[in-house]
């Protein structure tokens, strides 16, 4: 069985390894993280986001994790951060203003996707930097999340009118419209 997670209301979770040692960390809908170094069996209480807000994804990849924040209420967000340390501190970034949903890594760079808008945006400096994809997602679609894998960036729109939509890019910064999921469902996570 699992260990309690510290309180707060976590939103997210992602796996890596940092100094070889295997880490979990959690975001949370605030500032508050959480990490695990025994596979969840207890956890800590890693260091505060640099913001108040929904913290709705965080990824894992070439040794960083990277989160991305939705905002609060109605007023998007350009928050991004990122850890070095496997979530024992954060450092600060700035995104596009949007409400961002997931980011994921792949193909060398960290891409986030952004709700009710068509804007992505990509990093290759390991969360530092963040710049807008000049061909953004195809719709302005609810969209949820976001994942790497058979080296493609799929994403998908999570709710309402949007649940069927979802999104394909190979590198991240070009984006084509995907195949339509099945209706009748609020899809909220790809992985």
């Amino acid at each position: 069985a699992g260990g309690d997670l510290p309180a707060g209301t976590f939103s997210s979770i992602a796996a890596g390894t940092v100094s070889g040692v295997s880490t979990l960390v959690a975001t949370s809908e605030s500032n508050t993280t959480a990490k695990s170094v025994n596979g969840g069996t207890t956890w800590t209480a890693g260091g505060d986001l640099p913001s108040s807000l929904n913290w709705e994804s965080v990824t894992y990849g070439n040794s960083v994790f990277v989160a991305v924040g939705k905002g609060t209420g109605t007023t998007p967000s350009t928050s991004a951060a990122y850890s070095t340390n496997g979530g024992t501190s954060w450092v600060s970034a700035n995104l596009p203003s949007a409400a961002w949903t997931g980011v994921a890594y792949g193909a060398g760079k960290f891409v986030a996707v952004a709700t009710g808008t068509q804007t992505s945006a990509y990093s290759t400096s390991n969360g530092q930097i963040w710049l807008t994809a000049p061909v953004g997602l195809p719709s302005t679609a609810t969209w949820s999340s976001i994942a790497f894998g058979n080296g493609r960036f799929v994403a998908i729109g999570g709710y309402g009118a949007d649940s069927t939509a979802s999104a394909y890019s190979l590198d991240g910064i070009t984006w084509y419209a995907g195949g339509t999921l099945p209706a009748n469902q609020e899809w909220s996570t790809v992985r």
